[in-house]
């Protein structure tokens, strides 16, 4: 049971925990760097004075440079969970289903008694393992962090914001996982990709400063997920959550049903 996706976090161990430590400790460097650049500086006088394009680059939920949700939320969060961590499951996805077809292992594989069904789904499931692992190394960041340079923090915020992290990263697996089965080319799925998670972000930045467009927003998956909401804000809301995690489900089985319908010979 499962075989498939303990070999893929097997192939893949290595990049999945060089990768988690990499966000553990900028995560350290950011908390470190709150006493100077947050409490230290009066930076709000200068971030308001940016045009609403930039302020809405930086973060929906601000409160105040000086404060550490805030902070923590516009140097850390928002930049590394909205960009880089979906852009390196982009990677990790592309070779799930497009890697192993034009490698031509698609076809051992599939000689084994397992359905593409199965394949699609605990490929989905292997993608887990760093989205688990990721959303802990960066919340253990911050509260270690936090502790070490006795920043007061109510850790439960952090908790929250990391558990609604969760949904948010399975709905790019899903998509990730659903163009793999489309394009057989690893490649082009891994480029197709990245541009997805740029676009829907400028895409979720435009939907709330153009009027007219804002229902272009639901779109995008940034739009159901804000870490500033408890972190800066201290609010906790789960709808979008639901949202997220309809969608992670209906795109995986979506891939799956896909999957089934394409031949891979060619």
């Amino acid at each position: 049971m499962f075989e498939i996706t303990r070999h893929e976090i097997r192939q893949k161990r290595k990049g999945i925990v060089t990768f988690s430590l990499f966000v553990f400790f900028f995560g350290i460097m950011m908390v470190a760097a709150f006493e100077t650049l947050g409490a230290g500086l009066d930076m709000d006088e200068l971030f308001e004075s940016y045009p609403a394009f930039v302020t809405e680059l930086f973060g929906k939920s601000i409160v105040s440079f000086g404060d550490f949700g805030s902070f923590i939320t516009v140097e850390y969060l928002q930049w590394v969970w909205y960009l880089i961590v979906p852009a390196y499951l982009a990677l990790f996805c592309a070779g799930s289903i497009a890697g192993e077809v034009e490698r031509k292992t698609a076809d051992i594989l599939l000689s084994y008694p397992v359905s593409r069904q199965r394949v699609v789904l605990e490929k989905f499931l292997a993608a887990g393992a760093p989205v688990l692992l990721i959303n802990g190394m960066g919340l253990a960041a911050i509260l270690v962090g936090a502790a070490a340079v006795d920043v007061a923090f109510e850790a439960r915020w952090a908790v929250y914001a990391f558990m609604q992290a969760t949904p948010f990263l399975l709905v790019w697996v899903g998509a990730f996982t659903l163009l793999s089965v489309l394009v057989y080319n690893e490649k082009t799925v891994s480029t197709l990709s990245i541009g997805a998670v740029f676009g829907l972000y400028v895409l979720d930045v435009v939907s709330r400063l153009v009027e007219g467009v804002s229902f272009l927003g639901y779109v995008s998956p940034m739009h159901y997920y804000d870490p500033g909401r408890a972190m800066a804000l201290n609010i906790v809301a789960w709808g979008g959550s639901i949202v997220l995690v309809a969608a992670a489900v209906a795109l995986a089985f979506g891939a799956a049903y896909v999957f089934t319908r394409r031949d891979i010979s060619g």
